[in-house]
């Protein structure tokens, strides 16, 4: 789902920085560098964070996306869009390392593999059906609801995830199979 949901956003983006902020092809490029910065805060950020409870951190770090791409929607600065783009992007890393570092401790190696591939092909499933839903959204309503639309529904996961989520230990014994 969070694949779909966040290629709505992804399938307007441009259009939304040039029309909405105004952005030449040059700015749109110095856009997306706060996400960059983002990632890499996020990448280091994740292993500091993991003894921590797993519902909580990942639950804040899909909700900090969705409260970012809520609040750029309503925003004209570019600066303040590249800005929450970068908290945006440090939670969608924090996510990626912890529930790839989860999924290595607790699925047996001889399943990681088909395991791995089959959540990215799930993943991937949903990004076309939210390209389109995101070109159908900012052709009837704007590019502006379009990227509202993302941050409600990340936010909605990221509140769906806090309580569907048991917490784990911070090192879970692994799972194995004879």
């Amino acid at each position: 789902m969070l694949g779909t949901v966040s290629f709505i956003g992804g399938a307007v983006f441009v259009v939304f920085a040039k029309r909405n902020l105004g952005v030449s092809d040059a700015g749109y490029g110095l856009l997306l560098l706060p996400p960059s910065i983002g990632g890499v805060v996020g990448a280091w950020l994740a292993p500091r964070l993991r003894s921590r409870s797993l519902s909580l951190v990942l639950s804040a770090s899909i909700a900090s996306s969705g409260v970012s791409y809520v609040v750029i929607s309503r925003l004209s600065s570019a600066l303040a869009v590249g800005l929450l783009l970068g908290v945006s992007a440090a939670g969608t890393v924090v996510w990626n390392v912890l529930t790839l570092a989860l999924r290595q401790r607790l699925i047996p190696n001889e399943l990681l593999g088909r395991v791995g591939a089959s959540y990215r092909f799930l993943v991937y499933l949903g990004m076309p059906f939210g390209a389109l839903a995101g070109g159908l959204i900012a052709n009837s309503f704007g590019p502006r609801t379009a990227i509202a639309v993302v941050g409600a529904g990340l936010l909605a996961s990221g509140i769906a995830i806090k309580f569907s989520i048991t917490d784990t230990p911070a090192n879970p014994a692994p799972i194995h199979t004879s």
